[in-house]
């Protein structure tokens, strides 16, 4: 059996054992803190996308940035600058900028200022 509840959807559920169960659907803010807790970012911009009413694009670009701090931090710069780039226009350009200065890493820096260009950002 199905209910639904404030919209969320709850199920009740008979085991084997002749318990009853009831399984409570989280509201999307909670799945998405739960997903972002577990470092599951992409999930959680999936589920953020598909709910509108709690989520504006700004709210989304917030979780892009996160995912990419995260993995920067973890070392893998090229991922991290393809969410950076899902960023451009509402996180300071510099910020991205300086952190890929280093001799290894110029060539993200390169396609970071390559997508404000296409974006139509860039100056000069």
């Amino acid at each position: 059996t199905s209910l639904l509840r404030g919209g969320r959807s709850n199920a009740v559920v008979f085991t084997s054992g002749g318990s009853i169960v009831t399984l409570t659907e989280k509201a999307t803010p909670d799945r998405v803190d739960l997903l972002v807790q577990k470092n599951l970012y992409s999930a959680a911009i999936s589920v953020a996308f598909s709910d509108p009413q709690f989520y504006r694009a700004e709210d989304i670009t917030a979780l892009y940035r996160r995912h990419a701090e995260h993995l920067y931090r973890k070392g893998d710069f090229a991922a991290a600058m393809d969410q950076y780039i899902l960023t451009i226009g509402s996180l300071e350009s510099s910020h991205v900028i300086f952190r890929y200065l280093d001799a290894p890493k110029i060539s993200l820096a390169v396609k970071y200022l390559e997508a404000l260009r296409s974006a139509g950002l860039a100056s000069g």
